[in-house]
C-alpha cells in the first residue's frame, strides 16, 4: 500500500508499541513486518523529548524528569557551598 502511494519506510528505524489502558496485564506479542522484516515491539518510546509508555500514564517520563532535576539540584547545591566560604 505504501508503494502505491509513493511512501517509503525504514524497517530499521520502525518499531511497534501496543497502547492499552487495561488493568489486566497482558503480554501479547504482535507481529508486524515491513518489507518482510519483523518490527521490534517496545514498551516505551521517546518522541519530541516526551517518554510515552504503553499505558499512557507517563510514569517513565516523570521518573526521567525527576532524576534530571535531582542531578541539577545536587550540582547547584555543590556549587553554592563552594561560594559561601
Amino acid at each position: 500500500m505504501g508503494k502505491n502511494n509513493k511512501i517509503t519506510s525504514n524497517e530499521k528505524k520502525s518499531k511497534v508499541m501496543v497502547i492499552s489502558r487495561r488493568k489486566i496485564k497482558e503480554d501479547k506479542e504482535i507481529y508486524i513486518s515491513i518489507n518482510n522484516k519483523m518490527l521490534e515491539q517496545i514498551q516505551t518510546i521517546e518522541y519530541l523529548g516526551i517518554i510515552i509508555d504503553s499505558k499512557l500514564n507517563f510514569r517513565e517520563h516523570i521518573i526521567h524528569i525527576s532524576s534530571k532535576c535531582n542531578k541539577l539540584f545536587y550540582t547547584l547545591s555543590k556549587s553554592e557551598k563552594l561560594s559561601w566560604c
